[in-house]
């Protein structure tokens, strides 16, 4: 399943974040291919289990269960454990504070697989059962922004389980745009459905594809939605995506800036979020104040480099703090 399906793929447009395939006289279908029987079988058999799991021995005994499989994708996958490896050494490249290699690997092998478990059967979990478990610091932060009247935007990066904040936002009452991928996986569009059919607050999400013209995007902040994406997507999807030069870990990489822009543009404030998943699927979601903040129109090149450099940084210092988050490598 993609892991960027409510990235912002934008590129611009005199300024204004648009996408390279977007037309304003062909409209798209807003439909996705119906999923085939014998696929909606195999995940209903999978979740079955996990549920059943979980009654029986609760939410502390299903992440045990991801514990144990987490372990022996860690002895079995040897292609992967290599594949982490060099990303955690390219983190702590020319660094002494490095933590043992071998060991946050293998928490990353756990981290994700537990994740992953209760991605498949969390629309099963009553909501005020899922909020206990969710530390939500910044929210403060996040009122003010909302309280100017034009929205705001939350970006973030491929590190813990992304998904899961916009999902626990979504939870939390906040009104939510996502910005989907039209080739998004099975496994991903399944869960998705059921998500729908247990939350109200997510089925009140608003979805946008990310070769949609942004008008709808644009009225939806003004209704005081907030768009959340991740920036950290490789440039080389979508063709003519806008991008920003950032340094990372060392190195120069092209970070896409379309969220940023259009954010900016509008002016909603842009604000950075992260997910730490603790022990026992107990959540940790951190917004910071404001990277960009200013009035509508047009943006300064100088305020966008600034302030995805920011976004970089952030990321940088987070990724050191909590490297078996890793979700791309």
């Amino acid at each position: 399943m993609a892991d960027n399906e409510w990235t912002a793929d934008l590129s611009t447009d005199g300024g204004v974040p648009v996408s390279p395939t977007a037309s304003r006289d062909a409209p798209h279908e807003t439909q996705l291919k119906p999923l085939g029987t014998l696929t909606r079988a195999k995940f209903a058999l999978v979740r079955g289990f996990l549920w059943g799991w979980a009654r029986l021995f609760s939410l502390g005994g299903l992440y045990q269960l991801g514990v144990v499989f987490g372990t022996c994708e860690w002895l079995c996958d040897y292609k992967r454990r290599r594949r982490v490896r060099q990303r955690v050494d390219e983190i702590f490249a020319d660094r002494n504070d490095a933590p043992p290699a071998g060991r946050v690997v293998r928490r990353q092998f756990i981290r994700s697989r537990c994740d992953k478990l209760l991605y498949l059967v969390f629309d099963k979990i009553p909501k005020d059962k899922i909020l206990a478990r969710l530390e939500f610091r910044g929210e403060p932060d996040v009122k003010r922004a909302l309280a100017k009247g034009r929205g705001a935007a939350v970006v973030m990066a491929h590190f813990g389980p992304h998904h899961l904040a916009f999902l626990l936002t979504a939870l939390l009452g906040y009104r939510m745009i996502g910005v989907r991928d039209r080739k998004e996986g099975s496994l991903r569009r399944y869960v998705q459905e059921q998500l729908e059919k247990s939350f109200p607050e997510y089925r009140a999400v608003r979805w946008f594809y990310v070769d949609d013209y942004p008008r709808e995007l644009f009225r939806s902040l003004r209704e005081g939605y907030v768009l959340s994406s991740a920036l950290d997507v490789s440039p080389t999807r979508g063709g003519n995506a806008s991008t920003t030069t950032v340094r990372i870990f060392g190195k120069e990489q092209a970070f896409r800036d379309g969220t940023m822009r259009l954010a900016a543009r509008r002016g909603a404030p842009v604000m950075q979020a992260y997910i730490v998943a603790r022990p026992n699927y107990r959540f940790q979601l951190s917004v910071t104040p404001p990277l960009i903040d200013g009035a509508p129109g047009e943006v300064d090149e100088d305020v966008i480099t600034a302030a995805m450099q920011q976004y970089a940084d952030n990321v940088e210092r987070h990724a050191r703090r909590h490297p078996c988050h890793l979700s791309r490598f």
